[in-house]
């Protein structure tokens, strides 16, 4: 009896345990109970202190009432802004070319965006810049930024440069700890990856920068790649990897995306290792990887599309970014020999610890040119220790190995280090700037960081105190040569410089401390003091009422409404440079773009054609070198700015030939006015009809032809195209009546007794479509670089509308892709809800 009593208790204790069993293995339990334990690994302290650091970094900027533009250098430099200069001013402007850029054009651009926002447009043709421009398509003016518009909306286009740098900090290291806790790292370790990425040089460098915002999205990228592989909800995973990759691509910068998404492509397959997927079916299973990467590029056809049209066909092709064409085996044999500048590849190092590249007083030590601003590697001299201990003393050395492989190749990339320089010879790849795959080294190099603090969680590791005396000896002695690279007459460039040293030193005590939560919180305090010590400052934050303030110069030319400028360099100093007109809503002939139509480019060529050089910046700038040349007035150019250096030196230089009228000046700026500019649109006497670009730029440079009632015109078959009587003289009389239209619309009010031939002074573009009294007309290239047409007798009216075929496909591709990914989610969703019922 007793024995059949212990066998129904021993069956009963079975059951019990075997239900036991079966709900702690059900799904539901095994997802609470996983998101307990990840609840209590500490990241939600460590996202509060990355919000109190990031809080901290930019206060001024955020509670201030500051705009974070090194504005303060363009005072030194342009006479047009040192009426307006502040009453104190520092004794040396911000590094000029860590500025150059985000005040010549990024912030230029955000205020025209908002600018065309605020009058119910959409901004895909700027006419105020190079004669005209498709805005859209140049990219890096992140029209359709959803963090610039965020920033806009909350702080005005005037500070929403400032919100969306701050913004791209925050998303770059909210990222990061996201994704290394995917990785299933120490809280403490995903801080320190999470401030050596965002706070670190490559970051905070192009902070404000459309590169900034775009590598933001790397890390939700990989980590929504990483849930996307593990399985659980590849629709909902699938969309947000779509949807940050497009977010990247919105940001404005495509050569940056680029880099991004070849290295997802190759963390993908890492990914799919780190799921258990076999040797045999890994290719299978990356493919939804890819999938999801590329509906992210399809999500942003409305961007890309346009962008690609215009690289390969008005700006002249591909050539223009990547060099002239080569053989395949002239490509091979330059990418088996590479092109590695030892001396780039010395500063590029020395930046790892000597993070002053963007300080006042330490410009020579920016040269070589591609050393700018992706050149500084400067995580921290912390977490590049920590970087350099994981591989050493972790258990999980497939992961680590991963991630040293990743560092390696993005330096050997941008070094253009032979044989590996031949990835950088793929065509996707030749078009974009190896130096910037340094973020790949950046980014690779901050996630070691957090693998270096797992592996000291892990050790009880003790160092004696003759290794800290003599790590201690090769720090000093690198200190002392840090002294030596930076310029000692700049007290702050040499501490911050030292910074890193500092810290470094600090450490190696620090690495005796047991037990290790104690170890933790000194390498998070240390890199936090250290990034905020050795790059706090590096981009300025003015008063908002010093940045582009409101001179008498720009009231003169506000008031002249509908007037075009130019402007003329003397003695260095650049009047109205870049985009800044942009900000005054000022029309200029010349542009700081990162494409152009090839066609302005060879008119002003035409134009400046042996005029002496004057200090091009770069080929990025259009800009007018001889104002003497007659062809100005077929540019419609009213007034010049210059420095007011006296008439007979303007007399010197040519310009007095065509801006004969002196209508302004302080003793800084001069106006120069022409007395006889063309007008938006004429009509002529009589046409000339050539073939090509080339062969109208030839027929407009003849000494006989009157531009001001000839008009050369392309035209291959002309028969068809325009009518054969026009070869004769026409009837140049005629009224036009503008009208008040859009950025992206021209309306004119036509009026002749007999057919004529009109040209209108916009820039050419296969995007504009012509009605006249509502029925389609064909436009042709005039001049060069303008747009004709013919016009029957009578009372017209013309409307010109920008609406390129580029932009109607990419608008289609991306509103159908973002549908097919919300319809996939909700089918989804309610496969889960069924299944749970």
């Amino acid at each position: 009896m007793s024995r059949v009593r212990a066998l129904a208790a021993d069956e009963r204790r079975s059951v019990r345990a075997s239900r036991r069993n079966g709900w702690r293995g059900s799904a539901l339990v095994r997802r609470v109970l996983a998101a307990g334990a990840r609840a209590h690994t500490g990241y939600g302290g460590a996202a509060a202190f990355f919000a109190a650091v990031v809080a901290v970094y930019f206060a001024h900027a955020l509670f201030g009432g500051g705009v974070l533009l090194p504005f303060d250098f363009l005072v030194y430099l342009d006479p047009v802004f040192a009426a307006g200069a502040p009453g104190a001013l520092p004794a040396r402007p911000s590094n000029v070319l860590m500025g150059w850029d985000r005040v010549y054009q990024f912030h230029p651009w955000l205020v025209f965006n908002f600018q065309a926002f605020a009058r119910g447009e959409f901004p895909l043709w700027n006419p105020l810049s190079a004669g005209g421009t498709p805005h859209l398509a140049l990219d890096q003016t992140a029209v359709l930024d959803p963090v610039a518009f965020v920033a806009g909306l909350l702080f005005g286009p005037h500070r929403a440069g400032t919100l969306r740098a701050v913004l791209s900090v925050g998303i770059a290291g909210a990222g990061m700890l996201a994704l290394t806790r995917r990785l299933r790292l120490p809280a403490a370790g995903g801080l320190i990856a999470a401030l050596a990425f965002s706070f670190g040089g490559w970051f905070i460098l192009w902070l404000g920068r459309p590169m900034s915002v775009a590598a933001a999205w790397l890390p939700w990228i990989l980590w929504g790649i990483d849930r996307l592989l593990e399985g659980r909800r590849p629709m909902l995973d699938a969309a947000l990897v779509a949807g940050f990759v497009a977010f990247s691509l919105f940001a404005g910068h495509i050569e940056t995306t680029a880099h991004v998404l070849v290295f997802a492509v190759i963390f993908t397959a890492f990914a799919a290792r780190r799921h258990g997927s076999r040797p045999g079916t890994r290719l299978r299973a990356v493919l939804p990887g890819l999938a999801a990467l590329a509906a992210g590029v399809a999500a942003a056809a409305i961007l890309v599309l346009p962008f690609a049209a215009f690289l390969l066909g008005e700006a002249g092709g591909p050539g223009i970014r990547g060099g002239p064409d080569r053989s395949a085996i002239a490509t091979l044999l330059a990418g088996l020999r590479g092109a590695v500048d030892p001396a780039q590849v010395l500063g590029t190092l020395t930046t790892a610890v000597v993070p002053v590249l963007a300080l006042p007083g330490s410009l020579r030590f920016a040269a070589p040119p591609p050393n700018l601003g992706e050149s500084t590697i400067y995580i921290g001299a912390v977490p590049l220790l920590l970087a350099v201990l994981a591989p050493v003393m972790s258990a999980r050395r497939g992961e680590v190995w991963f991630w040293v492989a990743a560092a390696a190749a993005g330096l050997a990339l941008c070094w253009r280090l032979p044989v590996w320089d031949l990835v950088n010879q793929l065509p996707g790849m030749r078009w974009t700037e190896p130096g910037r795959l340094r973020l790949v080294y950046v980014f690779a190099a901050s996630v070691l960081s957090a693998y270096g603090v797992d592996a000291l969680s892990r050790a009880r590791l003790r160092i004696d105190w003759r290794v800290v005396l003599a790590a201690a000896a090769l720090l000093g002695l690198g200190a002392i040569w840090t002294a030596s690279r930076v310029d000692a007459a700049d007290p702050d460039a040499l501490r911050r410089g030292l910074a890193g040293w500092c810290a470094a030193l600090l450490l190696l005590p620090a690495l005796r401390m047991q037990p290790s939560p104690r170890l933790r919180l000194a390498i998070v305090g240390l890199t936090a003091v250290e990034l905020t010590v050795a790059l706090h400052g590096v981009q300025p934050t003015l008063p908002a009422e010093d940045v582009y303030p409101t001179t008498p110069v720009t009231t003169y030319l506000r008031q002249a409404a509908g007037s075009r400028i130019a402007t003329y360099p003397i003695d260095g100093r650049k009047p109205m440079a870049g985009a800044s007109h942009l900000v005054y809503g000022l029309d200029s002939v010349e542009g700081y773009n990162v494409l152009y139509s090839s066609r302005w480019r060879k008119l002003m060529d035409l134009i400046n054609e042996g005029a002496p050089p004057r200090n091009d910046p770069g080929e990025d700038w259009v800009l007018l070198e001889d104002p003497g040349d007659p062809l100005v007035d077929l540019l419609g150019v009213d007034y010049l700015i210059t420095a007011d250096v006296g008439r007979d030196r303007l007399a010197g230089a040519g310009i007095l030939r065509q801006f004969s009228n002196l209508a302004w000046e302080d003793g800084r700026v001069a106006i120069l006015e022409n007395p006889d500019p063309l007008p938006a649109a004429f009509f002529v006497e009589r046409v000339h009809l050539v073939a090509t670009p080339d062969a109208a730029a030839a027929a407009l440079r003849r000494p006989e032809l009157d531009f001001r009632r000839e008009a050369v015109v392309e035209a291959s078959t002309a028969e068809s195209r325009i009518r054969p009587h026009l070869g004769a003289p026409l009837d140049a009389h005629g009224t036009i009546d503008a009208r008040p239209s859009r950025f992206d619309e021209v309306i004119l009010d036509l009026n002749r007794r007999t057919p004529g031939f009109l040209v209108i002074r916009s820039a050419f573009s296969r995007g504009w479509h012509a009605t006249l009294d509502g029925q389609p007309r064909e436009l042709l290239p005039t001049d060069v670089a303008f747009m004709g047409m013919e016009i029957p007798a009578g009372h017209h009216r013309l409307r010109l509308h920008y609406d390129p075929l580029a932009f109607r496909i990419g608008s289609a591709v991306t509103m159908i892709t973002f549908l097919a990914l919300a319809v996939g989610v909700l089918i989804e969703q309610q496969r889960k809800r069924r299944a749970w019922r």
